[in-house]
């Protein structure tokens, strides 16, 4: 992908009020009493990555830290877009396979491939200002009609495995849940609490959130918030699925 494509696709993006960042860290922590592993960024197969220096998630990473484990009970801490579906799904069989007991805590979002392994948790929380997106699986395909069928087939048989994983915490029916699939739904903590993909939604204190009176006004401004992103109106809406298209067309190129 040239420069400018990219930084066309970033403006994009921009304008669409998605400014996000996800500095990636995959990092496991252990103390006397428990384990912490952070989950930050890109979940890929591992044969789908030639820079060996990226940073990433992959269920093979997952495993060796898993395998630094005695069974302590372990917090996993989630902040991810996503990637390969059933690379998630992998992640979150070899979480269901862990001895000890596992909590789940979204430090930012949990979209996509992310939201499955999230739900591996016994519980899972975040604080206010958190979010889950579920979605149906997507591809770039090209080919004859037979050939696109195929690949049509499969992503089908892709979201019956992903809607299995979420019914495991949903408190809906699967028609609803289906619906909220399909619609590639963004939930606040709030939401996913009464949906009942969260247990809790952790309460901020208030020492946390007050400037420091010394700060200047330009200091204090904070970036988009991804509360503030799930309630972005149809026109920005409109502005991020373009950039989307814009990508694929490069990625085909």
């Amino acid at each position: 992908m040239k420069l400018y494509q990219k930084e066309q696709i970033m403006k994009s993006l921009e304008n669409a009020g998605m400014k996000i960042d996800i500095k990636p860290r995959l990092e496991l922590k252990k103390s006397d009493e428990k384990a912490e592993l952070y989950l930050y960024g890109d979940i890929i197969e591992d044969d789908y990555v030639w820079d060996k220096e990226k940073q990433y998630i992959s269920s093979k990473k997952v495993k060796e830290q898993l395998d630094n484990l005695d069974g302590e009970d372990l917090l996993i801490h989630i902040n991810s877009f996503g990637g390969m579906t059933f690379e998630g799904v992998s992640i979150f069989n070899l979480l269901m396979d862990y001895p000890g007991n596992i909590d789940v805590q979204i430090d930012g979002i949990a979209a996509s491939a992310a939201s499955i392994v999230a739900m591996a948790g016994k519980t899972i929380k975040g604080r206010s200002n958190t979010m889950l997106m579920i979605h149906k699986g997507w591809t770039w395909a090209r080919g004859n009609a037979d050939e696109l069928r195929k690949v049509a087939n499969m992503l089908e048989k892709i979201d019956a495995a992903a809607d299995e994983t979420y019914m495991k915490k949903f408190n809906g029916t699967k028609e609803e849940l289906i619906a909220l699939i399909g619609n590639e739904t963004y939930l606040t903590a709030e939401e996913a609490l009464e949906k009942g993909f969260y247990d809790e939604v952790i309460e901020t204190p208030e020492d946390e959130v007050k400037p420091e009176a010394s700060a200047k006004p330009e200091e204090l401004q904070k970036p988009l918030s991804l509360f503030e992103l799930h309630r972005i109106n149809k026109e920005k809406q409109e502005a991020a699925r373009k950039a989307t298209n814009l990508f694929a067309k490069f990625k085909e190129e």
